[in-house]
């Protein structure tokens, strides 16, 4: 069997290099290479650092996609980041907390690695714990880059090949959420 656009399977790093991996699929022995803009993780710092995690023997989920129109190459074009985008966007919680790292701090918000699921997510301010604007900025400002907090999934979506997760100290109801929707668009 030869593995066509779209097929989905396991693979085993074979190596290494300083711009991906390369990947022998375990079900029809084939090659193919992986781009570290392919790794799994919806910004390219999480992606450098399972590049940079990753080892030969290692075992990898990936889809072979569309190589260059008339380009031969001997290696399939393979891609980690859409099956893992393809798992958070069905498997990620949105009624449960999940455990978050704050990453980076920003005037509109803060961003929070989830390492639990590989990914990143933005906490916009109106979504600070807080009844009112002057309580929310009271927990915007008690964050630090390195704090670990509690966080819900309230939208998990594709922009394009971008995996975009907004996310919440609480449960949001519909209209919050479509106000941080438009503020962030």
């Amino acid at each position: 069997m030869k593995a066509q656009t779209g097929y989905t399977g396991t693979g085993v790093v074979s190596y290494k290099t300083s711009t991906g991996v390369v990947v022998r699929l375990e079900e029809t022995g084939e090659t193919g290479f992986v781009y570290v803009a392919r790794l799994r993780g919806n910004n390219p710092k999480i992606r450098d650092q399972r590049l940079g995690n990753i080892e030969k023997g290692d075992t990898v989920n990936v889809e072979v996609i569309p190589g260059r129109e008339g380009h031969d190459s001997r290696w399939l074009k393979l891609s980690e980041k859409k099956v893992h985008d393809d798992l958070v966007l069905a498997y990620m919680p949105q009624d449960k907390p999940i455990r978050a790292v704050v990453d980076g701090v920003a005037p509109y918000g803060i961003f929070c690695y989830l390492p639990e699921w590989g990914v990143a997510g933005l906490l916009h301010r109106l979504c600070l714990s807080g009844a009112n604007k002057a309580e929310r900025d009271r927990s915007y400002e008690d964050i630090t880059i390195g704090d670990t907090i509690d966080v819900f999934a309230i939208k998990i979506a594709m922009e394009g090949d971008r995996l975009k997760i907004w996310l919440a100290e609480e449960p949001v109801g519909e209209e919050a959420l479509s106000q941080v929707l438009r503020q962030s668009a």
